[in-house]
Protein backbone atom coordinates (compact mmCIF):
# COMPACT_ATOMS: atom_id res chain seq x y z
CA UNK A 1 0.00 0.00 0.00
CA UNK A 2 1.32 3.52 -0.65
CA UNK A 3 1.37 6.10 1.57
CA UNK A 4 -0.84 8.91 1.23
CA UNK A 5 0.91 12.38 1.26
CA UNK A 6 0.62 14.29 4.66
CA UNK A 7 -0.88 11.50 6.97
CA UNK A 8 0.28 9.39 9.93
CA UNK A 9 -0.33 6.21 9.97
CA UNK A 10 -1.77 4.00 12.59
CA UNK A 11 -0.76 0.63 12.72
CA UNK A 12 -2.98 -1.59 14.83
CA UNK A 13 -1.10 -4.83 16.30
CA UNK A 14 -3.38 -7.24 17.22
CA UNK A 15 -2.41 -11.19 17.69
CA UNK A 16 -5.94 -11.90 18.84
CA UNK A 17 -7.77 -10.58 15.64
CA UNK A 18 -8.50 -13.79 14.43
CA UNK A 19 -12.14 -14.99 14.83
CA UNK A 20 -15.54 -13.15 13.11
CA UNK A 21 -17.05 -12.02 16.23
CA UNK A 22 -15.90 -10.76 20.00
CA UNK A 23 -14.30 -7.67 21.01
CA UNK A 24 -11.11 -7.73 19.31
CA UNK A 25 -13.22 -7.51 15.79
CA UNK A 26 -15.73 -5.57 16.94
CA UNK A 27 -13.01 -2.76 17.43
CA UNK A 28 -11.23 -3.82 14.30
CA UNK A 29 -14.60 -3.30 12.25
CA UNK A 30 -15.20 -0.05 14.11
CA UNK A 31 -12.13 1.53 13.43
CA UNK A 32 -12.11 0.47 9.83
CA UNK A 33 -15.70 1.42 8.98
CA UNK A 34 -15.61 4.84 10.71
CA UNK A 35 -12.14 5.42 9.64
CA UNK A 36 -12.93 7.11 6.54
CA UNK A 37 -15.61 8.80 7.67
CA UNK A 38 -13.94 10.98 10.46
CA UNK A 39 -11.74 12.56 8.29
CA UNK A 40 -8.98 11.44 10.85
CA UNK A 41 -5.73 12.12 9.12
CA UNK A 42 -4.25 8.65 9.65
CA UNK A 43 -3.55 6.00 6.98
CA UNK A 44 -4.97 2.72 8.60
CA UNK A 45 -3.20 -0.81 8.84
CA UNK A 46 -3.97 -4.03 11.07
CA UNK A 47 -1.24 -6.27 11.93
CA UNK A 48 -3.14 -9.07 12.82
CA UNK A 49 -2.78 -13.35 13.22
CA UNK A 50 -2.19 -15.45 10.07
CA UNK A 51 -5.47 -17.42 10.56
CA UNK A 52 -7.31 -14.52 10.86
CA UNK A 53 -11.19 -15.00 9.56
CA UNK A 54 -11.33 -14.89 5.59
CA UNK A 55 -14.56 -12.75 5.96
CA UNK A 56 -13.14 -10.70 8.10
CA UNK A 57 -10.24 -9.75 6.46
CA UNK A 58 -12.42 -9.08 3.49
CA UNK A 59 -14.56 -6.79 5.69
CA UNK A 60 -11.56 -4.89 6.85
CA UNK A 61 -9.95 -4.36 3.71
CA UNK A 62 -13.38 -3.27 1.95
CA UNK A 63 -13.03 -0.47 3.77
CA UNK A 64 -9.75 0.16 2.48
CA UNK A 65 -7.44 -0.54 5.47
CA UNK A 66 -4.10 -2.75 4.72
CA UNK A 67 -4.82 -6.17 6.53
CA UNK A 68 -1.49 -7.95 7.12
CA UNK A 69 -1.46 -11.42 8.56
CA UNK A 70 2.00 -11.83 10.26
CA UNK A 71 1.67 -13.61 13.69
CA UNK A 72 1.50 -17.06 14.25
CA UNK A 73 1.34 -17.05 18.22
CA UNK A 74 -1.42 -18.05 19.80
CA UNK A 75 -2.64 -14.89 22.23
CA UNK A 76 -4.80 -16.89 24.75
CA UNK A 77 -2.18 -19.26 24.92
CA UNK A 78 -2.33 -20.20 28.50
CA UNK A 79 -4.38 -16.59 29.61
CA UNK A 80 -5.79 -16.80 33.11
CA UNK A 81 -3.73 -19.85 34.04
CA UNK A 82 -1.39 -19.32 37.20
CA UNK A 83 2.45 -19.35 36.27
CA UNK A 84 5.28 -17.90 36.87
CA UNK A 85 7.61 -15.28 34.36
CA UNK A 86 10.40 -18.57 34.21
CA UNK A 87 7.43 -21.46 32.95
CA UNK A 88 6.68 -18.80 29.83
CA UNK A 89 9.81 -17.67 29.21
CA UNK A 90 10.09 -19.43 25.60
CA UNK A 91 6.34 -17.81 24.36
CA UNK A 92 7.47 -14.59 25.60
CA UNK A 93 10.14 -14.65 23.39
CA UNK A 94 8.22 -15.61 20.32
CA UNK A 95 5.81 -12.90 21.11
CA UNK A 96 8.65 -10.46 21.44
CA UNK A 97 10.37 -11.55 17.76
CA UNK A 98 6.99 -10.73 16.34
CA UNK A 99 6.42 -7.66 18.07
CA UNK A 100 9.49 -6.31 17.08
CA UNK A 101 9.14 -7.67 13.46
CA UNK A 102 6.18 -5.94 13.21
CA UNK A 103 7.59 -2.88 14.00
CA UNK A 104 10.72 -3.48 11.93
CA UNK A 105 8.68 -4.13 8.45
CA UNK A 106 6.32 -1.11 9.21
CA UNK A 107 8.95 1.12 9.84
CA UNK A 108 10.98 -0.10 6.77
CA UNK A 109 8.32 -0.04 4.36
CA UNK A 110 6.92 3.35 5.47
CA UNK A 111 10.34 5.81 6.07
CA UNK A 112 9.93 8.99 7.56
CA UNK A 113 6.10 8.43 7.84
CA UNK A 114 4.63 9.52 11.03
CA UNK A 115 3.80 6.05 13.00
CA UNK A 116 1.25 5.37 15.86
CA UNK A 117 1.14 1.45 16.98
CA UNK A 118 -2.00 0.70 18.70
CA UNK A 119 -2.65 -2.59 21.05
CA UNK A 120 -6.01 -2.96 21.90
CA UNK A 121 -5.52 -4.94 25.24
CA UNK A 122 -2.33 -6.67 26.69
CA UNK A 123 -2.13 -9.26 29.17
CA UNK A 124 0.96 -9.34 31.16
CA UNK A 125 2.72 -11.98 28.75
CA UNK A 126 2.07 -9.73 25.71
CA UNK A 127 3.41 -6.70 27.62
CA UNK A 128 6.80 -8.02 28.96
CA UNK A 129 7.01 -9.23 24.89
CA UNK A 130 6.20 -5.76 23.36
CA UNK A 131 8.71 -4.35 25.94
CA UNK A 132 11.56 -6.78 24.90
CA UNK A 133 10.46 -5.82 21.19
CA UNK A 134 11.39 -2.27 21.82
CA UNK A 135 14.11 -2.63 23.51
CA UNK A 136 15.00 -4.84 20.33
CA UNK A 137 14.21 -1.89 17.87
CA UNK A 138 15.58 0.87 20.15
CA UNK A 139 17.09 3.95 18.23
CA UNK A 140 14.77 5.43 15.37
CA UNK A 141 12.67 2.41 14.55
CA UNK A 142 11.65 2.04 18.11
CA UNK A 143 10.45 5.86 18.75
CA UNK A 144 7.18 5.52 17.34
CA UNK A 145 4.16 6.19 19.72
CA UNK A 146 2.73 3.19 21.63
CA UNK A 147 -0.90 3.21 22.50
CA UNK A 148 -1.39 0.01 24.95
CA UNK A 149 -4.96 -0.57 26.60
CA UNK A 150 -5.02 -1.89 30.01
CA UNK A 151 -8.33 -3.90 29.82
CA UNK A 152 -7.19 -7.00 31.98
CA UNK A 153 -7.55 -7.39 35.44
CA UNK A 154 -4.42 -6.84 37.49
CA UNK A 155 -5.32 -9.55 40.10
CA UNK A 156 -6.19 -6.76 41.94
CA UNK A 157 -10.18 -6.24 43.67
CA UNK A 158 -12.00 -2.88 43.31
CA UNK A 159 -11.63 -2.15 47.12
CA UNK A 160 -7.79 -2.24 46.98
CA UNK A 161 -7.36 -5.88 47.99
CA UNK A 162 -5.38 -8.38 45.99
CA UNK A 163 -6.81 -11.28 44.40
CA UNK A 164 -4.46 -13.26 43.54
CA UNK A 165 0.12 -12.63 44.46
CA UNK A 166 1.63 -14.20 41.67
CA UNK A 167 -1.38 -12.45 38.89
CA UNK A 168 -0.66 -9.14 40.41
CA UNK A 169 3.10 -9.76 40.44
CA UNK A 170 3.24 -11.05 37.08
CA UNK A 171 1.30 -8.01 35.68
CA UNK A 172 3.72 -5.47 37.56
CA UNK A 173 6.65 -7.09 35.80
CA UNK A 174 5.12 -7.10 32.45
CA UNK A 175 3.81 -3.46 32.78
CA UNK A 176 6.28 -2.24 34.84
CA UNK A 177 8.88 -2.98 32.09
CA UNK A 178 6.66 -1.33 29.83
CA UNK A 179 6.11 2.04 31.32
CA UNK A 180 10.04 2.27 31.54
CA UNK A 181 9.43 3.22 27.56
CA UNK A 182 9.39 7.51 26.66
CA UNK A 183 7.21 6.56 23.91
CA UNK A 184 4.44 4.24 25.44
CA UNK A 185 1.40 5.83 26.85
CA UNK A 186 -0.46 3.48 29.13
CA UNK A 187 -5.08 3.92 29.18
CA UNK A 188 -7.21 1.94 31.36
CA UNK A 189 -10.54 0.88 29.73
CA UNK A 190 -12.73 1.98 33.26
CA UNK A 191 -12.46 3.92 36.59
CA UNK A 192 -11.46 0.64 38.17
CA UNK A 193 -8.59 -0.43 35.81
CA UNK A 194 -7.35 3.21 36.13
CA UNK A 195 -7.46 3.03 39.74
CA UNK A 196 -6.41 -0.58 39.87
CA UNK A 197 -2.90 -0.30 37.65
CA UNK A 198 -2.24 3.31 39.44
CA UNK A 199 -1.87 1.12 42.48
CA UNK A 200 -0.21 -1.92 40.73
CA UNK A 201 2.76 -0.01 39.28
CA UNK A 202 2.95 2.97 42.32
CA UNK A 203 2.09 5.78 39.97
CA UNK A 204 1.37 8.94 41.31
CA UNK A 205 -2.12 9.26 39.89
CA UNK A 206 -4.85 7.26 38.18
CA UNK A 207 -4.23 6.02 34.35
CA UNK A 208 -6.12 8.12 31.48
CA UNK A 209 -9.12 6.03 29.81
CA UNK A 210 -8.92 5.15 26.18
CA UNK A 211 -12.65 5.70 25.10
CA UNK A 212 -15.04 2.53 24.81
CA UNK A 213 -14.09 1.35 21.13
CA UNK A 214 -16.57 -0.83 20.33
CA UNK A 215 -19.12 1.59 18.80
CA UNK A 216 -18.75 4.64 16.67
CA UNK A 217 -20.23 6.79 19.09
CA UNK A 218 -19.51 9.84 16.77
CA UNK A 219 -21.72 8.33 13.95
CA UNK A 220 -24.43 6.64 15.93
CA UNK A 221 -27.68 8.81 15.29
CA UNK A 222 -29.14 7.40 18.39
CA UNK A 223 -27.05 9.59 20.39
CA UNK A 224 -29.22 12.59 19.75
CA UNK A 225 -32.07 10.79 19.22
CA UNK A 226 -32.35 9.03 22.60
CA UNK A 227 -31.14 11.65 24.50
CA UNK A 228 -34.61 13.39 23.84
CA UNK A 229 -36.45 10.23 23.26
CA UNK A 230 -39.31 10.36 25.98
CA UNK A 231 -41.88 7.83 26.77
CA UNK A 232 -45.40 8.64 24.95
CA UNK A 233 -47.22 6.60 26.68
CA UNK A 234 -47.70 4.44 29.55
CA UNK A 235 -46.41 1.47 28.28
CA UNK A 236 -43.94 -0.43 30.22
CA UNK A 237 -41.36 -1.04 27.29
CA UNK A 238 -39.76 -4.38 26.64
CA UNK A 239 -37.80 -6.34 29.16
CA UNK A 240 -34.67 -7.83 27.42
CA UNK A 241 -33.39 -10.75 29.34
CA UNK A 242 -30.40 -11.88 26.92
CA UNK A 243 -28.04 -10.64 24.23
CA UNK A 244 -25.44 -12.26 22.70
CA UNK A 245 -23.40 -15.50 22.47
CA UNK A 246 -24.67 -18.24 24.94
CA UNK A 247 -22.25 -18.31 27.84
CA UNK A 248 -22.53 -19.90 31.47
CA UNK A 249 -21.31 -17.21 33.35
CA UNK A 250 -23.65 -14.65 31.76
CA UNK A 251 -26.21 -16.72 33.18
CA UNK A 252 -27.82 -18.52 30.25
CA UNK A 253 -28.48 -21.70 31.31
CA UNK A 254 -30.77 -20.35 34.28
CA UNK A 255 -32.63 -18.44 31.49
CA UNK A 256 -35.54 -20.99 31.28
CA UNK A 257 -35.89 -21.11 35.11
CA UNK A 258 -35.88 -17.12 35.13
CA UNK A 259 -38.47 -16.73 32.35
CA UNK A 260 -40.94 -18.89 33.79
CA UNK A 261 -40.89 -17.51 37.31
CA UNK A 262 -41.23 -14.14 35.75
CA UNK A 263 -44.35 -14.91 33.74
CA UNK A 264 -45.64 -16.80 36.42
CA UNK A 265 -44.94 -13.46 38.81
CA UNK A 266 -45.43 -10.22 36.71
CA UNK A 267 -47.99 -7.93 35.03
CA UNK A 268 -49.65 -9.49 31.57
CA UNK A 269 -48.33 -6.21 29.97
CA UNK A 270 -44.76 -7.14 30.42
CA UNK A 271 -42.93 -8.12 27.06
CA UNK A 272 -39.62 -10.10 26.92
CA UNK A 273 -36.99 -10.44 24.53
CA UNK A 274 -34.03 -12.59 24.46
CA UNK A 275 -31.75 -13.03 21.75
CA UNK A 276 -28.42 -15.44 21.10
CA UNK A 277 -26.38 -17.66 19.51
CA UNK A 278 -24.25 -20.76 20.05
CA UNK A 279 -21.23 -20.63 17.71
CA UNK A 280 -19.83 -24.01 18.87
CA UNK A 281 -21.21 -27.69 19.25
CA UNK A 282 -22.47 -27.49 23.16
CA UNK A 283 -25.24 -29.81 23.99
CA UNK A 284 -25.89 -28.33 27.49
CA UNK A 285 -26.32 -24.89 26.00
CA UNK A 286 -28.52 -26.67 22.68
CA UNK A 287 -30.80 -28.18 25.18
CA UNK A 288 -31.73 -24.65 26.96
CA UNK A 289 -32.10 -22.96 23.43
CA UNK A 290 -34.46 -25.86 23.22
CA UNK A 291 -36.05 -25.45 26.43
CA UNK A 292 -36.60 -21.42 25.70
CA UNK A 293 -37.93 -22.52 21.78
CA UNK A 294 -40.98 -24.25 24.04
CA UNK A 295 -42.01 -21.46 26.52
CA UNK A 296 -41.80 -18.59 23.86
CA UNK A 297 -44.26 -20.52 21.51
CA UNK A 298 -46.64 -20.80 24.56
CA UNK A 299 -46.56 -16.97 25.37
CA UNK A 300 -47.62 -14.01 23.62
CA UNK A 301 -44.92 -11.70 25.14
CA UNK A 302 -41.87 -13.32 24.89
CA UNK A 303 -39.59 -12.57 21.75
CA UNK A 304 -37.18 -14.79 20.80
CA UNK A 305 -34.36 -14.65 18.44
CA UNK A 306 -32.22 -17.73 17.73
CA UNK A 307 -29.78 -16.16 15.64
CA UNK A 308 -26.72 -13.39 15.40
CA UNK A 309 -27.18 -9.65 15.32
CA UNK A 310 -25.71 -7.86 13.07
CA UNK A 311 -24.33 -4.18 14.55
CA UNK A 312 -27.60 -2.37 13.25
CA UNK A 313 -29.83 -5.09 14.71
CA UNK A 314 -28.16 -4.80 17.59
CA UNK A 315 -28.06 -1.08 17.78
CA UNK A 316 -32.17 -0.70 16.59
CA UNK A 317 -32.92 -3.05 19.23
CA UNK A 318 -31.53 -1.56 22.23
CA UNK A 319 -33.02 1.46 21.26
CA UNK A 320 -36.47 0.56 21.44
CA UNK A 321 -36.08 -1.44 24.97
CA UNK A 322 -36.82 -0.15 28.47
CA UNK A 323 -34.91 -2.25 30.76
CA UNK A 324 -32.25 -4.46 30.35
CA UNK A 325 -31.26 -7.68 33.23
CA UNK A 326 -27.88 -8.45 33.67
CA UNK A 327 -27.85 -11.85 35.50
CA UNK A 328 -24.27 -12.30 34.71
CA UNK A 329 -21.86 -14.72 37.59
CA UNK A 330 -21.66 -12.32 40.32
CA UNK A 331 -18.22 -14.19 41.36
CA UNK A 332 -16.65 -13.93 37.87
CA UNK A 333 -17.77 -10.10 37.40
CA UNK A 334 -16.93 -9.22 40.61
CA UNK A 335 -13.79 -7.59 39.60
CA UNK A 336 -14.58 -7.96 35.53
CA UNK A 337 -15.61 -5.63 33.18
CA UNK A 338 -17.76 -6.47 30.08
CA UNK A 339 -17.90 -4.15 27.01
CA UNK A 340 -21.49 -5.35 25.95
CA UNK A 341 -22.32 -2.95 29.41
CA UNK A 342 -20.81 0.01 27.56
CA UNK A 343 -23.08 -0.71 24.71
CA UNK A 344 -26.73 -0.88 26.68
CA UNK A 345 -25.69 2.19 28.99
CA UNK A 346 -25.34 4.15 25.88
CA UNK A 347 -29.30 4.17 25.68
CA UNK A 348 -30.26 5.03 28.76
CA UNK A 349 -31.76 1.94 29.77
CA UNK A 350 -32.67 1.17 32.86
CA UNK A 351 -30.00 -1.66 34.11
CA UNK A 352 -31.12 -4.18 36.41
CA UNK A 353 -28.53 -6.39 38.33
CA UNK A 354 -29.89 -9.49 39.95
CA UNK A 355 -26.52 -9.55 41.84
CA UNK A 356 -23.72 -6.78 42.56
CA UNK A 357 -20.90 -6.79 40.14
CA UNK A 358 -18.27 -4.68 38.25
CA UNK A 359 -21.63 -3.97 36.21
CA UNK A 360 -23.80 -2.19 38.56
CA UNK A 361 -20.79 -0.18 39.75
CA UNK A 362 -19.63 0.87 36.18
CA UNK A 363 -23.64 1.45 35.24
CA UNK A 364 -24.21 3.75 38.41
CA UNK A 365 -21.01 5.74 37.39
CA UNK A 366 -22.09 6.36 33.76
CA UNK A 367 -25.26 8.02 35.58
CA UNK A 368 -27.96 5.58 34.42
CA UNK A 369 -30.84 3.85 36.54
CA UNK A 370 -29.31 1.22 38.42
CA UNK A 371 -31.42 -1.26 39.88
CA UNK A 372 -29.33 -3.34 41.86
CA UNK A 373 -31.35 -6.11 43.49
CA UNK A 374 -28.64 -7.79 45.41
CA UNK A 375 -29.70 -11.20 44.82
CA UNK A 376 -33.12 -10.38 46.19
CA UNK A 377 -35.86 -12.10 44.26
CA UNK A 378 -38.66 -10.01 46.12
CA UNK A 379 -36.78 -6.77 44.87
CA UNK A 380 -36.12 -7.56 41.13
CA UNK A 381 -39.90 -8.59 40.88
CA UNK A 382 -40.58 -5.06 41.84
CA UNK A 383 -37.84 -3.44 39.52
CA UNK A 384 -39.54 -5.36 36.55
CA UNK A 385 -43.36 -4.88 37.38
CA UNK A 386 -43.06 -1.44 38.44
CA UNK A 387 -40.44 0.58 36.20
CA UNK A 388 -41.87 2.61 33.58
CA UNK A 389 -39.49 4.59 31.50
CA UNK A 390 -40.38 8.33 31.20
CA UNK A 391 -38.74 11.69 31.00
CA UNK A 392 -35.62 12.63 29.44
CA UNK A 393 -34.00 8.69 29.45
CA UNK A 394 -30.61 9.64 28.67
CA UNK A 395 -28.44 12.93 28.98
CA UNK A 396 -24.90 13.62 29.18
CA UNK A 397 -25.17 16.22 31.40
CA UNK A 398 -22.08 17.13 33.57
CA UNK A 399 -20.94 13.16 34.01
CA UNK A 400 -17.59 13.73 33.10
CA UNK A 401 -17.01 10.55 33.44
CA UNK A 402 -19.32 8.83 31.07
CA UNK A 403 -17.98 11.77 28.45
CA UNK A 404 -14.81 9.90 28.77
CA UNK A 405 -15.99 6.49 28.08
CA UNK A 406 -18.15 7.50 24.94
CA UNK A 407 -15.71 10.06 22.55
CA UNK A 408 -15.13 9.45 19.36
CA UNK A 409 -12.33 6.94 18.83
CA UNK A 410 -10.74 8.89 15.92
CA UNK A 411 -11.13 12.35 17.77
CA UNK A 412 -9.56 11.07 21.16
CA UNK A 413 -6.53 9.31 18.88
CA UNK A 414 -6.19 12.79 17.04
CA UNK A 415 -5.73 14.39 20.64
CA UNK A 416 -3.74 11.84 21.97
CA UNK A 417 -1.35 11.80 19.15
CA UNK A 418 -0.46 15.54 19.42
CA UNK A 419 0.58 14.95 23.06
CA UNK A 420 -2.72 16.06 24.66
CA UNK A 421 -2.87 14.59 28.35
CA UNK A 422 -7.08 13.78 28.12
Amino acid sequence: MTRSPNLSKLVILDPALIAAGGHHAGFALMAAKSHKRSGAPFDLEFVCNDAIDGTLKAQLEACGSNVRPEYRLNFYQGFGESKRVSDVQSYIRQAAREYALAIKQTTKRFPGQELVFFHPSLSWEHAFSLSLALDLTKGDEGAALQLVCAMFNPGLSFDGRTLDCLTSLNFRIGFGALQQFSNVQLYASDFEQAEKYARLLNLPQSLRLHPCYLADWENLEKLNAVSERKSTDSSPGTVILYMGDAKRDKGFLDLPKLLTWLLENVADDRQFYIQFSIPWPDSELEKVAEKLTAIAALHWNVELEYRFLNESELHERLSVASMFVFNYCPETYRDKSSGFLWIVASYGLAICCIDGSWISREAARLGGKVLDCRGSKATFLGCVNKWRPGGPVRSLGNNMYRKNIYRGFWSWLQNVSKGSTI
